[in-house]
Order: structure tokens, then sequence, then C-alpha cells
């Protein structure tokens, strides 16, 4: 039995090799949101505040979550605004 440097046959490489392949992006569903994540630029900075007045503003922006503020949690602490 030798199975190192042996070939793999997969049943999925044909579909994807061809293009055919479907992944997470590739689905839209009714009502679906995306996300952004920013993070900050400065390692171990310690961050005072978050103001979020902007990005609420911004058009097809839904909500803005800051984890730790406001009420917290079980898991995360993150709260939910707009």
């Amino acid at each position: 039995m030798k199975f190192v440097g042996d070939r793999l046959l997969r049943k999925e490489d044909p579909r994807l090799v061809q293009g055919r392949g479907r992944y997470v992006g590739d689905i839209a569903l009714p009502g679906m949101l995306h996300a952004a994540i920013v993070r900050s630029p400065h390692a171990h900075a310690r961050i005072r505040g978050i103001d979020a007045a902007r990005a609420l503003k911004a058009p097809g922006v839904a909500g803005v979550v800051i984890p730790g503020a406001g009420r917290r949690r079980a898991r995360g602490g993150g709260t939910y605004s707009r």
C-alpha cells in the first residue's frame, strides 16, 4: 500500500476545474446583508471610543456592531445599533 505520492481522485475536481463550483460568495438571498470589519491600523492600541454616527448615516448601512458597547451579553458583548 503506497499513499505518499499517489494520485488522489476527488469527485469535486471536474466541477471546480470547469468553473461550475458554487461558493458561499455566489449566494444571494432576499434581504441578505453583507458585513465589513474595520480594524485598527495600530497594533496593541487602546481604543478609547468609537463614533459610528457617520457609518450609520451612510446609504445602505443597516447597522453597526461595536464589541463591548452597551449591555454585556453572555458571549462577545456586542451591541447592535440602528
